[in-house]
């Protein structure tokens, strides 16, 4: 199967427990590329994804398959020019929501990809929502659980992409979604100009390949991004799965309890520098 992140070193804690619920939960052949980048000149904190902690990630899911690899491809070169004009680059959202706007410019990607924001888990085996059937459209997506209610009813989540690659290279919508985000100001870029370009060529997946509010019996795919409630005043929740805690103590959610206690074990021993194997071995 083949996964793509996009992130910075930041986002270490989230591709690690991430590809960690995927893999213990299907033995599947992993190949994972990882698009970061350089972007330090716009915040100190955009420093790019490092080898060391790409091959720990590796490492991690070689446990479950030793077939399974990570390849990091570094953009900074090729697009940083381009990041640079975007009037999108200090948004509420990073540079690297942006990266997979410039698929169809990095070399060897393969013709069928699914695309995971870092604040993800699999709840079960994710073959079934890789071989999704799109028919004729070339992005899978399932409906935003705000978007889809306040601006436009088949208003798409961009959290969970499943990509025709074979088909978008036959087409420039990339292209016209980067010029999007480099020349309009937008609240959500990369999500919007998808939305927008994309439109009639989406495939919409059912809402268990991308569960933004709660867990429930069918949820694949559980996606740890912010909720608006309306009572008792609007406000926002935002709790990642890396930030344990606050996953049981405050969603109250222990449905990948098994998985976060094995990352939270995976990272204390990252740090003392026992590799994935042998902490593992000792968490089965």
């Amino acid at each position: 199967m083949n996964l793509l992140y996009c992130g910075n070193l930041a986002m270490f804690d989230g591709m690690l427990s991430s590809l960690l619920s995927i893999a213990s939960r299907s033995h599947e052949k992993l190949d994972v590329l990882i698009l970061t980048g350089d972007f330090s000149d716009i915040k100190k904190e955009y420093v790019p994804m490092g080898e060391k902690e790409a091959e720990y990630i590796g490492d991690t899911i070689r446990f479950y398959n030793p077939d399974s690899r990570i390849r990091l491809v570094d953009l900074t070169g090729p697009i940083k020019g381009e990041i640079a004009k975007s009037k999108n680059k200090r948004g509420r959202f990073s540079p690297y929501c942006l990266l997979r706007l410039f698929l169809d410019e990095v070399e060897a990607v393969p013709d069928r990809l699914l695309y995971l924001d870092c604040d993800t888990l699999a709840l079960g085996d994710i073959k079934e929502l890789f071989e999704y059937d799109l028919r004729d459209s070339m992005l899978g997506m399932a409906k935003d659980a705000v978007g889809s209610v306040w601006l436009n009813a088949d208003y798409c989540n961009s959290g969970v992409l499943l990509m025709d690659i074979a088909k978008i290279r036959e087409t420039n919508i990339l292209s016209l979604c980067r010029r999007a985000v480099i020349e309009k100001r937008m609240f959500m870029p990369d999500q919007t100009a998808l939305n927008l370009y994309f439109s009639d060529k989406i495939a919409f997946l059912p809402e268990r390949f991308n569960e933004q509010k709660k867990v429930r019996p069918d949820t694949l795919i559980r996606h740890y991004c912010d909720v608006m409630h309306l009572w008792p005043v609007l406000h926002v929740t935002r709790v990642k799965q890396w930030d344990v805690k606050r996953v049981r103590e405050v969603l109250k959610d222990h449905s990948n309890d098994e998985v976060l206690d094995t990352f939270l074990l995976l990272k204390e021993n990252y740090s003392k520098g026992i590799a994935p194997k042998g902490t593992l071995s000792h968490a089965k």
